[in-house]
């Protein structure tokens, strides 16, 4: 489904959702290269690093002992030079922990974003993809909606919670805070690519809003928000906001659009 604020439609043709999954895929391809060309480089870096602490290490023990044995007769002088070899001793072995306890750092931090990566792309992403309308747009009649949500992610949504709000209310006009949900949270599970529904609530079509809506004054807008975690625990949530202008002549009630800019309502995370 196209997230296009300012779009004209909120379903997603088979071809665009196939397209969108095909750059998803790629995207998600690349960016496992990036990471493990990184994660490769970092243990190469690290490799080379404690390779040349270990020469410089043995280095500094030979030249130590060849010193000791030149002044091997002489005690105060063989005293001085075997603390200053016990002194580099010292200083190689915690170099070579401080080089190591980085190398771990860089490598348990690669190992992380490579897990966060691998989480993002088996995670739950759940969206509206669709609307239909409810009862006649005529003078005593009234109007609810039900949206269609849909699981394209990889794995399960679980503890799924909706809710929606159906208003009639001005032009361009703010967004108002969402009231507590019309239903029960379903808590729900969503697998993947399933559809659930969320039905919002019904108002009445009075002969006032009828002529403000075939006016322009006023549209009819339905706002929600889903609530849901991944296999992982992690929360997540996706927003709609979408309208319902009058157009004479416009007789198919789903041709619903999403909200401008100006008015937002549509996110995920």
């Amino acid at each position: 489904m196209t997230n296009d604020p300012d779009g004209p439609l909120l379903i997603e043709s088979p071809a665009q959702r196939k397209e969108r999954e095909r750059a998803e895929e790629e995207r998600r391809d690349r960016r496992n290269r990036q990471l493990q060309l990184w994660f490769n480089g970092i243990l190469m870096g690290a490799t080379i690093v404690t390779a040349g602490i270990v020469l410089y290490q043995n280095f500094i023990l030979n030249s130590t002992l060849v010193e000791m044995g030149r002044q091997s007769k002489a005690a105060e002088d063989s005293a001085r030079y075997a603390e200053a070899s016990v002194k580099v001793g010292r200083d190689a072995v915690a170099l070579s922990e401080r080089a190591m306890n980085e190398t771990l750092n860089q490598s348990a931090k690669a190992l992380q974003a490579q897990i966060e990566a691998s989480r993002l792309d088996q995670r739950a992403w759940v969206m509206a993809e669709s609307i239909a309308t409810q009862g006649e747009f005529s003078e005593g009649s009234n109007m609810s909606v039900q949206v269609a949500i849909t699981n394209s992610g990889l794995s399960p949504a679980l503890a799924v919670e909706t809710q929606s709000v159906l208003n009639v209310v001005l032009v361009n006009s703010a967004l108002l805070p969402l009231r507590p949900p019309v239903y029960e949270p379903s808590k729900s599970v969503i697998g993947p690519h399933e559809i659930s529904f969320i039905q919002s609530n019904a108002i009445p079509l009075t002969a006032p809003r009828v002529q403000a809506i075939k006016q322009g004054i006023v549209v009819l807008r339905v706002v929600g928000v889903i609530h849901y975690r991944d296999i992982f625990n992690k929360p997540h949530g996706t927003g709609f906001c979408l309208e319902w202008p009058y157009e004479p002549g416009r007789t198919e009630k789903t041709l619903w659009s999403n909200c401008s800019a100006k008015v937002g309502g549509n996110w995920a995370n």
